[in-house]
């Protein structure tokens, strides 16, 4: 990427997710390893038998989810799994994506915190024009609009995990909701 971001996207032909083992999953992550300072895995949705091998390889994972009902649902579920799983020692911080502000932006961040057990710790304010311009030019956030309030927010973000989580290690970040 032109960005200077390697990037391993995922194969043209659809294959299914039991296509991929924990094995493969492991030499692909400790490749990349070897290889970059920082690795970031955006992972499917679905629960997998290799999932298990990505989270536990990872010095954090970031749960990413939107503020409504379904998608919180989804992540508690999925904090439970984790815990299930024997997981839950693997440090995680939760980001809300596509976060609208607004009369209502407090009661929604409690209730989805109440809902999930701790706190939300970055929040990912909706720009969907910004962003879905920057994914279809296959460019960064401040190519299509410098100090926009999603490229702060992300800013935010990375700088928070490298300096709580990073500082000397690498990284696998793990998309959920």
């Amino acid at each position: 990427h032109p960005s200077g971001i390697d990037v391993l996207a995922a194969p043209d032909p659809i294959i299914p997710l039991s296509a991929m083992t924990g094995d493969t999953a492991y030499e692909i992550l400790d490749m990349a390893k070897s290889v970059y300072d920082y690795v970031v895995v955006d992972m499917p949705l679905a629960w997998t038998d290799w999932t298990s091998y990505v989270v536990g390889a990872s010095h954090v994972v970031g749960l990413v989810t939107d503020i409504n009902v379904t998608a919180v649902n989804r992540c508690r579920r999925l904090l439970s799994l984790m815990a299930e799983q024997e997981l839950d020692d693997v440090p995680l911080t939760i980001i809300a994506n596509r976060f609208k502000g607004g009369f209502s932006a407090k009661s929604r961040k409690r209730q989805a915190e109440k809902a999930l057990g701790g706190p939300i710790a970055h929040f990912i304010r909706a720009d969907v024009e910004v962003a879905n311009a920057a994914r279809d030019r296959g460019v960064v956030l401040s190519e299509v609009k410098k100090k926009s309030a999603i490229e702060k927010d992300v800013d935010g973000l990375v700088r928070d995990l490298h300096d709580k989580f990073l500082t000397g290690h690498k990284v696998s970040v793990r998309s959920a909701a």
